[in-house]
């Protein structure tokens, strides 16, 4: 079984892994128009989030994504939408 790869906060000038979450992932893809799809076995939700905390606030500062158009392969995805404003680096 492949390690799945995690979110991470950074906080106080150091990574944290979030492991697990106990009440539902801090921000769902899905909710916001994307569509991730499996990128590799060590990534089956096809997406990772990196939080930071800045002024006592939890923020979303990456998001990376596997992005789908609607039912081709992952490959043949277009450029994801913009979130909140700020445009996808496809790079």
């Amino acid at each position: 079984m492949t390690a799945q790869a995690s979110d991470v906060v950074f906080h106080r000038g150091q990574d944290h892994s979030l492991v697990a979450f106990s009440d539902g992932e801090l921000f769902v893809p899905t909710e916001h128009g994307f569509r991730p799809a499996m990128s590799s076995t060590a990534c089956y939700r096809g997406y990772l989030c990196e939080y930071a905390v800045q002024e006592d606030r939890l923020w979303l500062s990456k998001f990376h994504v596997n992005h789908r158009e609607g039912l081709g392969r992952a490959s043949t995805s277009k450029r994801p939408r913009a979130l909140n404003g700020i445009e996808a680096d496809t790079e």
